[in-house]
């Protein structure tokens, strides 16, 4: 990558060498691992280089709209999250139990002796609370942290930022058609849901997708709920920080539809 698209990619840091030149070592680091996910996780989605690629467009949607700003170090956390939350999938134990590998992210995050090296103590305990929490099963309202940053609000938003990566980028119709006939019922439900969105933007405090059907059974019963599920467990910590929760609006290309969510 040129040095004038990697610099508008970290714009925000780019006058900030301390965090500018580790997030681009942090990229390079992480584009050597991401590859070797296997493809053999559950429903098949990906959680490659395109996945962490797409939520650094996402963060840098949100903080255009955010009412409120985000301090470099908060933002970095944010583009380490990007990078790094998924790394746990790496580990052969997601391949049976999908749902440790935030946990096995954070562990990875704790112990890699590259990022033991790159970030400070603080640094790394953000971003293992970060990619730990990042899960929706997580209350984060109970995790305690002794963070000088905003860590809870940074988390509320990565979490919705990882969660509005849909579409075909992450479930290509072109690969679904090679491997339809191998995937489960379950499996199958979740590449049609994603294959029924057009585009997504984080327009805070919206959650802003754009569908070819609205109405389409497997976009409404796996990808609507679990977005809601989303908003939802992160309201209360938008609310003690001041803000407006984030809610979930469909838009066709024909004209927006009503929200889905209040």
């Amino acid at each position: 990558m040129n040095e004038s698209r990697q610099g508008q990619k970290y714009e925000p840091l780019i006058i900030y060498p301390q965090y500018y030149d580790r997030i681009c070592q942090a990229e390079r680091y992480a584009s050597s691992l991401l590859p070797f996910i296997p493809r053999g996780l559950p429903v098949f989605q990906s959680h490659g280089i395109c996945h962490s690629e797409a939520l650094i467009r996402f963060i840098h949607q949100m903080l255009r709209t955010l009412p409120i700003s985000l301090g470099n170090e908060e933002i970095f956390l944010l583009f380490l999250g990007a990078w790094f939350h998924d790394i746990g999938y790496i580990h052969p134990i997601s391949i049976h139990d999908r749902s440790r590998h935030a946990e096995l992210s954070s562990v990875i995050i704790r112990t890699d002796p590259f990022l033991s090296e790159l970030l400070t103590e603080n640094e790394r305990s953000d971003l293992a609370f970060l990619v730990e929490c990042h899960d929706s099963r997580i209350d984060l309202m109970t995790k305690r942290s002794t963070s000088l940053l905003r860590l809870h609000l940074v988390t509320a938003l990565f979490r919705l930022i990882d969660a509005l990566d849909l579409g075909t980028d992450r479930c290509p119709s072109e690969v679904f058609s090679l491997i339809e006939d191998g995937l489960d019922e379950h499996s199958r439900r979740h590449w049609k849901a994603h294959q029924n969105v057009q585009s997504c933007f984080f327009k805070y405090p919206s959650l802003i997708i754009r569908v070819y059907d609205p109405e389409d059974p497997f976009f409404r019963l796996r990808i609507v709920p679990h977005l809601e599920d989303d908003c939802t467990s992160c309201s209360p910590i938008f609310g003690k920080s001041g803000l407006e929760p984030c809610y979930l609006a469909i838009e066709t290309s024909d004209g927006k539809m009503p929200d889905i969510s209040p």
